[in-house]
């Protein structure tokens, strides 16, 4: 790929007549189709710019889909997956090119989304028609204001000047474990985050893994080490004990929505439960709509559904391949995983391992491996990221109440007196608090299109939910 060494710019951000320049921090999905979005859109509206798109690590996988594990797939289908909604079926086409027999309601390997991905930002890099799309291996470290722009800080000292900044961050690693004692944090038998490269490594086969959550990345995990460690016995704790649900593909994929936005939250779960037929139908008949009901909830409603129903609907609606549902009934069933309801109360070292309390059992497990299967942190005060620190610090930004991602009004992001600071920007898990759904390929694709066509233009209008 196309790398730049310093600010590939003119001038200072603001500067009367130089190209415009949009820097897009985070090259996963998130960041690779904002910035193919706003490269064609800024090609098709003839709108000289400049695209810097930064990343520590790799560009267009991002963490998740560079897991290198076969039996980690896609969670959706392949026609749900296409980088570009004017193109659904781009995806399949893409991989009935490389030589794949599958079809559009194939749950692909995740490893080969990431591949796909990789392509489609190698398409968009290069110049034409006055806009350029550069990427730039560089940790940013932090944003300060110069004039109408931005200046970002990378890790070595190094800075890049821009007019706009796009923060696509993704998701965060999980916060700390629950129940871990201090003494423990760096155990060698915790995996504090499992998909930190090499994490799962180290797990053999010897004794108990405790998996704490019982959520996707507990059946990607359990689904890992079964294969790595085969006689291990794997042992999932939560606190309200559900696993996801299954996809089941001989039903319609999506039913009418049955009820609308402006519904209270006691109206919106009463319809689903009186919904007729299926429920997967009536929970994927929400999905367009999901993002206007949250928003229509009063304070109190967002915190009642926090507290007692997003579990719940995070089973419903975020559901496993059918491949994947049965290995991990297969393992159920041979004895290998077991499930328990339960707050984890403390875990702390033993001469072998770890030793698991939950709530109200007289005993710990003894545990081999305990692996923090929480999923990712969404509260922005408590991940360990230098820029995110740095936003809070300085008063650009500041974190949602509900511990969702960012403040944001129509994906600008929001200072620390709740005004809108100019020019910057951001989409998907950090839009969480606005949005609640905002995770999935489709949000992130329909929110990258929206905010590539505002950045092409120039102009300063929100974004549509």
């Amino acid at each position: 790929m196309e790398r730049v060494s310093q600010h590939p710019g003119s001038g200072s951000p603001g500067t009367a007549g130089a190209r415009r320049t949009v820097a897009i921090v985070g090259a996963g999905a998130a960041g690779t189709l904002s910035a193919v979005a706003l490269a064609r859109a800024a090609r098709a509206a003839r709108t000289p710019l400049e695209i810097l798109l930064l990343d520590r690590r790799d560009f267009g996988p991002g963490v998740a889909y560079s897991t290198p594990d076969p039996l980690h797939t896609l969670n959706v289908p392949a026609r749900d997956m296409s980088a570009f909604a004017d193109e659904p079926d781009d995806f399949v086409q893409w991989r009935r090119r490389r030589g794949s027999d599958g079809g559009p309601r194939d749950f692909a390997p995740r490893a080969e989304y990431g591949e796909y991905l990789r392509d489609v930002l190698h398409g968009a890099l290069g110049e034409a028609g006055g806009v350029a799309l550069r990427t730039r291996t560089a940790e940013v470290r932090a944003l300060h204001r110069q004039n109408r722009g931005f200046v970002l800080a990378l890790a070595g000292g190094e800075t890049v000047a821009c007019d706009e900044a796009v923060l696509a961050l993704g998701t965060f690693p999980p916060g700390d474990t629950p129940g871990l004692a201090p003494e423990a944090l760096a155990h060698p038998r915790h995996v504090a985050d499992p998909w930190a490269p090499g994490a799962l490594d180290a797990v053999r086969d010897d004794g108990l893994a405790v998996l704490v959550g019982s959520g996707l990345t507990m059946v990607d995990v359990a689904l890992t080490l079964a294969r790595r460690a085969p006689r291990l016995h794997l042992h999932a704790i939560s606190r309200n004990g559900l696993l996801p649900h299954a996809h089941d593909p001989a039903l319609p994929p999506r039913a009418a929505p049955v009820v609308a936005p402006g519904a209270s939250l006691a109206a919106t779960a009463r319809a689903l439960r009186e919904a007729p037929g299926p429920w997967r139908p009536v929970v994927d008949g929400l999905r367009p709509v999901a993002a206007e009901l949250w928003q229509g909830f009063d304070a109190a409603d967002r915190r009642a559904f926090l507290a007692g129903h997003a579990r719940r609907w995070d089973v419903l609606r975020h559901r496993m391949p059918p491949a994947v549902a049965t290995a991990i009934g297969e393992l159920r069933a041979a004895g290998r995983l077991t499930t328990t309801r339960a707050s984890v109360a403390a875990i702390r070292p033993e001469r072998h391992g770890l030793a698991v309390w939950r709530a109200g059992e007289p005993a710990p497990l003894p545990a081999a491996w305990v692996v923090n299967c929480t999923g990712p942190c969404a509260d922005v005060t408590r991940v360990r990221d230098p820029l995110v620190a740095h936003l809070l610090a300085s008063g650009h930004a500041r974190p949602h109440p509900l511990g969702l991602g960012l403040d944001t009004a129509g994906g600008a992001v929001l200072d620390a007196r709740g005004g809108r600071t100019g020019g910057l920007w951001t989409l998907g898990s950090l839009r969480r608090g606005e949005l609640y759904e905002t995770t999935a390929l489709p949000e992130i694709r329909r929110q990258a299109a929206e905010l590539g066509a505002r950045l092409a233009r120039g102009v300063a209008e929100p974004l549509a939910a």
